[in-house]
Order: C-alpha cells, then structure tokens, then sequence
C-alpha cells in the first residue's frame, strides 16, 4: 500500500506515538519507518524519550528542519499491513493461537494431583531430549570474545546466548518444541540448525540473546601502558565498552523476510519471553502458510505461463503453417501463370493448317 504523508504529519506521527507502535500501522517494522525517517531528515525520539515522558520528567523534542516545513515536503513509501495477507495465512495464525492459548489453559478439574511415591514434582524444565543436548552442548562450548557461547549443529538449534542464560534458553526450546510436538508439528534437521515442520514446511529460528555495552576491564598490561604514555605527557585513548550478554533472549523466525508478519520476538518489560509462546506458535503457523500460500502463486503463476507459452507455440506454429500454405499457393499460382504464358508463346508461332504437312 502506497503511503504520501507530509513532513510535519510523519513528524507530528513520530513525536506523538512510539515508533515501535506507530510502524504497524504503515505495514512497516519500527526500523524501516526510522530509515524512512532519517531518509527524509525527520527527527525521531531519542533513547530513553518515551520513560521519560511516562515518568513526568523534562523532555524536549528536536525540531523540524525548516527545510521540510514547505507544504511540498512529502514523504511516500509502500507498506503491506497484515490484514493484507492472504486470508489462508490469517486463518492459520488464528487457529494456530486459539490453539495454544488451549494448550496453556490449566484443565477444568483443579483438583491438585498428589505425586507418586519417590518422585518431585515436575519443575520448569520441560525436560525436552532436545533441550538437553541444547544445554550439555552449550556448556561446553568456548565462549566467545563477548561472552557468548553458540550452538551449531544439524540436529540443535540455532542459539548465541550468554553462559548465565544457558539453563533457560534450554528450557525454553524444550517447552517450545512440547508445544509444536503437541500441535501436530515435527522437527528436522538442516545446515541451518533445527527446523520446525508445519504442513510439510520446514520453518527455520533461532534464540539469540542481546549485548549490552559494559565498561571495560582493563588488564594490567593495559594500565602499565596508559601509565607509560601519562609519564610521556601523552594523552592515551579512552578504553571502549566492551559488549556482554543482557540477559534479553529473542526468538527469531528465519523465513520471509520482507513481508507483514512479526519474525522476532524479546522479552517485554511486563511479559517475558516464556509468557510469549502462544505468539511465538502463532507466528510460526503464519509463516508456514505464507510459504506455501507463496509457492502456490508461483506455481499458479508458473501454469500461467507454460499455458501462455504453449499459446504462443500454437499461435507461432499456425502461422508458419499459414505462411508455408500461403507460399505454396503463391508458387501454384505463380507456376500456373507461367504454363499460360509459354501456351500463348506457343499458340502465336503454330504455322497455318495449310502449310502444315499432309
């Protein structure tokens, strides 16, 4: 959908309501409308802007440059909401949310079930095989420069998380993988990591947690050097943050990339990521009908035009036959015209009757 705001609106839009918010609206995610932003010079709240203003604190806004202030300062850009998706892929989200939200419901007798003689009671960890190798392999392995380990394998899924996160980015992926199990889904594996299969179609995620900037611990190495160089008289850089896991996980969808559809979700302030779940089963049902919603137009679009190729091999082939008939009728003719001609050549030199020979 084709979207013409002028500057001052787009401003006024931005300053008013969050982008986070604001984008959806447009069939947008929140970083492409700040790119379309910053594209047309158009201030946007800066970090920290909104808790501020939820908190009654001073705020100022960055004004509109006076060059975008003229009446033919437009801003145009295409945006799909998803109420434009194709109602198969609607539909699959919605049954596939309903049914989730059936899953997670506790059962209608409340009645507390006792636990059987030496057994605990069940905890969080869902206690998925996945999960579990999940986990043995992520403690393992060699954190990196940052501080975050990662899971690559076929037959695991995709994760770079922090190493105080490992027990619940496991636990996560194994009630995630009970929940697709109790749906109807299946798993496989790939290069890529594990996938999720709905209806034949193999989505691809991953769990990733988010940096965070930490001051930096300098080695002693480092501050016999800075002492060095301050002995010298020389002023030397200051050490940078150095990036660290948050302790923020987000689910990422690898399909689809530019299309409607949510394709990451982060813990919320008030709504963790294990609280999420039924959006994130939700998204994944969407992205599979989109898929195959997706290869049914290609394949339709494809009929379309071996059928119209084939037209124009009947249409191609016919006029050559027409035009080889059409040849062949003009040499007939024109062969015809010839054995006129030489009869009346030969007619106008045949002797008389009486000087033929007797």
């Amino acid at each position: 959908m084709q979207h013409t705001l002028s500057c001052q609106a787009l401003y006024d839009a931005v300053w008013t309501t969050p982008i986070s918010h604001l984008a959806p609206e447009y069939g947008l995610t929140g970083t492409g409308l700040k790119k379309i932003c910053d594209r047309h010079d158009i201030p946007t709240p800066h970090r920290g802007y909104w808790a501020r203003l939820a908190n009654a604190k001073c705020v100022t806004r960055t004004p509109l440059p006076t060059r975008r202030l003229s009446a033919d300062a437009r801003v145009c850009f295409q945006g799909v909401t998803e109420s434009a998706l194709p109602a198969a892929v609607q539909a699959a989200k919605s049954e596939a949310l309903a049914r989730a939200a059936e899953l997670a419901a506790p059962p209608p007798t409340a009645a507390p079930v006792e636990a059987a003689s030496g057994t605990e009671p069940a905890g969080d960890d869902p206690g998925h095989p996945v999960a579990q190798r999940v986990a043995k392999a992520l403690s393992r392995a060699k954190p990196d420069a940052g501080g975050f380990v990662a899971a690559k394998a076929d037959a695991l899924p995709s994760l770079v998380i922090g190493r105080a996160s490992i027990d619940r980015g496991a636990c996560f992926i194994g009630r995630l993988l009970h929940a697709a199990e109790a749906l109807g889904w299946a798993h496989e594996p790939s290069p890529q990591g594990l996938k999720i299969v709905i209806a034949d179609e193999s989505i691809g995620f991953g769990l990733i947690e988010k940096t965070t900037r930490v001051p930096h611990a300098p080695t002693a190495r480092e501050q016999h050097e800075k002492a060095r160089a301050e002995a010298k008289g020389q002023a030397p850089a200051p050490w940078s943050d150095n990036p660290a896991p948050s302790g923020v996980l987000s689910f990422e969808i690898r399909e689809n990339t530019y299309v409607p559809l949510t394709r990451r979700y982060s813990d919320l302030k008030r709504r963790p990521l294990e609280d999420r779940l039924d959006e994130i089963l939700a998204g994944l049902a969407a992205h599979a009908a989109l898929n195959v919603e997706d290869r049914r137009k290609a394949e339709e679009a494809r009929r379309i035009a071996a059928e119209s190729e084939a037209e124009r091999k009947r249409e191609a082939a016919f006029e050559g036959r027409e035009k080889r008939r059409v040849e062949f009728l003009g040499a007939v003719h024109a062969q015809l015209v010839e054995r006129d001609r030489l009869a009346a050549v030969a007619a106008g030199h045949r002797p008389p009757r009486s000087q033929e020979p007797g």
